[in-house]
């Protein structure tokens, strides 16, 4: 199956998904660490690497697996910056999902979750 690139696997954040960021501190305009009043901590953005579809070959006796992937982010709230690194295989917990259209036309999809763990 090959996922349309309109729509995002967010399945796959639940399941394990690879890192493909270190996490940043988000922070507003003003310089600030952006907080929630609804979520605990600050937001840390950890880069990610969606699997849009894959495509296993068996030439004799090697097997090849060629990943169609699309980068990502996940806004993660919490009290201290995640402790994840580029490579590891994670699973975000209380994931959710929205998308708005600003004046512009092109709409923008966000990604946000509570906690990160290795996997």
């Amino acid at each position: 199956m090959k996922i349309p690139s309109y729509l995002l696997p967010v399945g796959q954040l639940s399941e394990g998904i690879a890192v493909s960021s270190e996490p940043q501190e988000v922070v507003t305009r003003d310089g600030e660490s952006k907080t929630s009043q609804v979520f605990p901590g600050q937001a840390w953005k950890i880069g990610v690497k969606y699997v849009l579809s894959e495509k296993e070959t068996t030439r004799g006796d090697v097997t090849v697996v060629d990943r169609e992937t699309r980068d990502g982010a996940v806004t993660v709230w919490a009290q201290v910056k995640p402790l994840v690194s580029e490579g590891d295989v994670v699973t975000f917990e209380n994931v959710m999902t929205g998308a708005f259209a600003p004046q512009d036309g092109n709409a923008v999809q966000f990604v946000q979750a509570t906690n990160v763990r290795e996997a």
